[in-house]
């Protein structure tokens, strides 16, 4: 897929591919239904930035919560699999 926007040189184009294409995707398409980035106004920049890491932040906390619940599974397959070799 590829998805295009306005840019401050012409049209920008970007190769969205893998997991995160349609997240890519959907957020580009909020960005330029929000008008993020097309006006030169401070507030604007700022809030395209605030959006932009917080949504990094928020994947960023899923991923840890998703290690952590990993490696706690695994630690209690573990235990169970010495307390079946020592009985």
């Amino acid at each position: 897929m590829v998805a295009t926007r306005p840019g401050r040189s012409g049209l920008v184009s970007r190769q969205a591919g893998g997991h995160g294409s349609y997240a890519v995707a959907t957020m580009l398409i909020a960005a330029s239904i929000l008008g993020l980035g097309d006006s030169p106004s401070s507030f604007g920049q700022t809030l395209a930035l605030l959006i932009t890491f917080g949504g990094i932040g928020v994947i960023v906390n899923l991923l840890i919560v998703y290690i952590v619940a990993q490696v706690a599974a695994e630690r209690r397959q573990n235990e169970e699999r010495q307390q079946s070799l020592r009985q």
